[in-house]
């Protein structure tokens, strides 16, 4: 499949989500993680398309004119840290790592896809991760149609039974 859809990966680590989309035929145009390591291996492996990068020092219009689109992009995918929303996490349910979460959302609106999609652990449905899921919703309700699945990752190939939400 040759396909016309160009894809921006946020906190794109070695370059799992944008490899999919590559294999599935889509242009990812950039991808960024604040992980050094991890682009590393993503431009090793991908392409030299990502870059080393804080969250907080991105805008939808720097990434736009990176890409050369000037006022949007096709598909944002993403996978915000989620050490956070853990079950598996002990201590308090505050976790500033979360906020990335928003951050991701800020994107993504900033971005005006037509489709998004967020991958994370399934505690982010869980008490821990409630107020934030609210305030992503609130964020992207108003341009976005949101749909929220929790799947098994063994029912798709993977070998282990990983639980993860994907937000659409």
């Amino acid at each position: 499949m040759n396909s016309s859809f160009n894809v921006i990966d946020l906190f794109c680590g070695a370059g799992g989500l944008s490899l999919g989309f590559k294999n599935a035929g889509f242009n990812v145009l950039f991808a960024a993680d604040n992980d050094k390591k991890s682009i590393e291996t993503y431009n090793h492996n991908l392409g030299n398309y990502a870059e080393v990068a804080d969250i907080y020092g991105l805008n939808g219009k720097g990434i736009l004119a990176t890409i050369g689109h000037e006022k949007s992009a096709d598909v944002v995918v993403g996978g915000p840290p989620c050490q956070g929303f853990s079950i598996q996490r002990r201590g308090c349910d505050k976790d500033e790592r979360n906020q990335l979460v928003l951050e991701y959302a800020r994107l993504v609106s900033e971005l005006n896809p037509y489709v998004f999609i967020m991958e994370n652990v399934s505690g982010l449905l869980s008490k821990r991760g409630e107020d934030v899921l609210k305030k992503l919703k609130e964020t992207l309700e108003l341009k976005f149609e949101f749909y929220i699945k929790k799947l098994d990752a063994s029912k798709f190939g993977i070998p282990q039974a990983r639980k993860r939400v994907f937000l659409i």
